[in-house]
């Protein structure tokens, strides 16, 4: 697990010296083991090329990035890890190739050699890479199916610039950083900016499974997916009983689980004591001679402390458990630094104690597991149920009516929506203009309409109502509740909790792996029919028939509790100090962004004791928080 960063210079303006080293130097949290940079002098441009190291596989310097092949027509630098490199790698010296390292990358370097970026699709593993084929005049950059690791670039007057992390662009003097108000406008609905956006104009996430071409001689680029999620979910279902789903599921399980404990360093798990970490818990256990490694976080407040659950798991499979507790102090000084980690704004709150078991587990191992992704995978989340039924019944509401309710609701004289709380007309009509469920399903999970969040803008930007790409979901093969989990699986799975983990993890130079998010279980449980992922009204059947082989039912059967702290609650004692100096008005007028009478309207009334919507207030301390430190 890595980081890595580069340019593409087609202007003749070479960076001056210095400039690719700082860019890199700006991972080092990702790789503090070793660095390196790799510049190429072309006819059309210059590529530089720049990486951080943390050793996992291979810890010789042989594995050192960027890596070149022997005969100068490849470099690589590559973040990530392909567990099924040494099959990949038998496979090419059957070819008769050879190898001078134990690494993956040189597996990878060579396996793109001899396939070409069709090498991609033998890969089992969470990757971003940047490939340079200086025979062909192209530079590659590939990302994993999923998206567990990032991938950014930006392209303007004949700059290019890729990395794992925005913050690399920043040390490069071409980087232009102008806010992109339709990216802003998606953070404010959803707490996150979506891809393929990113906060800055010019600058985009790569979407998973998604692999671009940049043109070294003409500077074009196309993007093209190698591997497209949605395509499983339209596959013919599978006619298989509960039974058969739940044996087959327990043996992909097995197998992505034993791969992601492939390392030369201590790799350790999250176990919060649900069914989810309880089962990657189990059956790695079951596995192991030796008392595997466990992590949980507790905190003071029982609605949040799941801690006694993951204790009594841990004491019933036998590991070797390690408990935190999230102090106040702590989350107040992880507070101050999350606008540096996470350098693009990021409004989920959790992001607090995933740093805290990071840095925890990190004292331990090098390499932790999380179980990240089941709910999308298996089903579940109470709300593809809920808003099933909803639109289920919208369904029936005759379509004349519909379209009548539609004008009316479009001509009728709003009242201006408010700032600190949910407007059910507004959702109202965003429901009724939705031509598609997808889009009547997001409606419903936003936290605000696009109206809603119109207001936290300073009134001078010029913006618009986003625009969503129909993600092709065929409801021939799917119900509501497949849609809806295919949808949040591709559209929030990534640039959400994906990217809290990552960006958590690795600011403390951990490894994070994802067992459940393996393509193979992916495309496995996409083509199951809902009947059997939610038997009768049990969400995530199948990973909880599995789990009750190893743990008493009477220990796991309890309500689902989410992940995170009692913010709001800290928010007015712990964090005050903080917030009321970030959402200062003086720093919002400078910023020119926010508009400071909502900012200061919403702040007053939230320390006033006022019943508002929190997450409105947290999203615009966390933008805030963000644009003090980068813009």
């Amino acid at each position: 697990m890595c980081g890595f960063t580069g340019y593409v210079d087609f202007s003749g303006r070479v960076a001056p010296d210095g400039v690719l080293r700082g860019m890199t130097d700006t991972l080092a949290h990702r790789g503090p083991d070793d660095s390196g940079v790799h510049v190429e002098t072309l006819p059309s441009c210059v590529v530089g090329m720049g990486f951080r190291r943390l050793s996992i596989i291979d810890l010789s310097s042989s594995g050192h990035q960027p890596m070149v092949l022997e005969d100068g027509t490849m470099a690589i630098t590559f973040n990530g890890e392909v567990y099924n490199f040494a099959e990949i790698r038998k496979d090419l010296q059957d070819l008769g190739y050879g190898f001078r390292s134990g690494s993956d990358t040189e597996v990878i370097l060579k396996a793109f050699k001899a396939w070409g970026i069709a090498a991609v699709s033998r890969f089992i593993g969470m990757f971003s890479i940047a490939l340079l084929d200086k025979a062909g005049q192209k530079l590659h950059l590939l990302r994993d199916r999923v998206g567990v690791k990032p991938l950014f670039y930006y392209y303007r007057d004949g700059l290019f610039l890729f990395g794992s992390e925005l913050k690399s662009f920043h040390c490069h003097p071409g980087f232009k950083k102008e806010i992109d108000t339709a990216a802003l406008l998606r953070f404010f609905q959803f707490g996150h900016v979506r891809n393929p956006l990113a906060i800055f104009k010019d600058t985009f996430k790569l979407a998973p499974g998604s692999h671009l071409t940049l043109d070294l001689s003409n500077g074009k680029t196309t993007i093209e997916r190698y591997w497209n999620a949605y395509s499983y979910f339209n596959a013919p279902k599978f006619d298989l009983s509960s039974e058969e789903v739940v044996s087959e599921v327990h043996t992909l399980l097995k197998s992505a689980f034993q791969y992601r404990m492939i390392s030369d360093v201590p790799v350790g798990i999250f176990l919060s004591g649900g069914y989810d970490s309880t089962c990657v818990s189990a059956i790695l256990q079951g596995q192991s001679a030796q008392p595997l490694k466990t992590f949980t976080i507790g905190f003071d407040d029982p609605r949040y402390n799941e801690a006694p659950y993951a204790r009594e798991v841990a004491r019933v499979l036998g590991t070797d458990h390690t408990e935190i507790t999230c102090s106040a102090g702590f989350a107040k000084d992880v507070l101050e630094q999350l606008s540096d980690i996470y350098d693009e704004p990021f409004g989920d709150a959790s992001a607090i104690p995933t740093l805290l078991v990071s840095r925890s587990a990190r004292e331990h191992v090098k390499v932790a597991l999380s179980a990240d992704g089941s709910d999308e995978i298996f089903g579940g989340y109470p709300r593809y149920f809920r808003s099933a039924r909803l639109l289920g019944a919208y369904a029936h509401i005759p379509r004349w009516l519909k379209q009548v309710s539609a004008v009316i609701a479009n001509e009728w004289p709003l009242h201006t929506p408010n700032p600190t709380r949910h407007s059910r007309l507004y959702k109202l009509r965003e429901l009724l203009n939705a031509r598609e469920d997808f889009l009547r399903y997001l409606a419903i999970i936003e936290p605000m309409t696009f109206e809603e969040a119109r207001l936290f803008l300073a009134p001078h930007l010029a913006v618009s109502a986003p625009l969503y790409e129909f993600p092709g979901i065929d409801p021939a093969h799917n119900d509501r509740f497949a849609q809806f989990q295919a949808l949040e699986f591709w559209d929030g799975l990534t640039d959400d909790m994906l990217q809290k983990v990552d960006r958590a993890s690795m600011s403390t130079s951990l490894e994070v792996r994802e067992p459940f998010l393996d393509h193979r279980i992916y495309e496995f449980m996409a083509r199951v029919p809902t009947r059997v992922k939610v038997n009768g009204h049990t969400l995530k059947y199948v990973v909880r028939q599995i789990v009750h082989q190893y743990v008493p039912r009477q220990l796991m059967e309890r309500p689902k509790m989410g992940f995170g702290i009692p913010v709001e609650a800290m928010s007015k004692t712990d964090f005050k100090e903080i917030i009321l100096d970030t959402l200062h008005s003086d720093k919002v007028r400078i910023q020119g962004i926010l508009n400071p009478v909502v900012v200061e309207s919403v702040t007053k009334r939230f320390y006033a004791g006022e019943k508002i919507d929190f997450q409105r207030f947290w999203f615009l301390f966390m933008f805030q928080l963000w644009a003090n430190r980068w813009m």
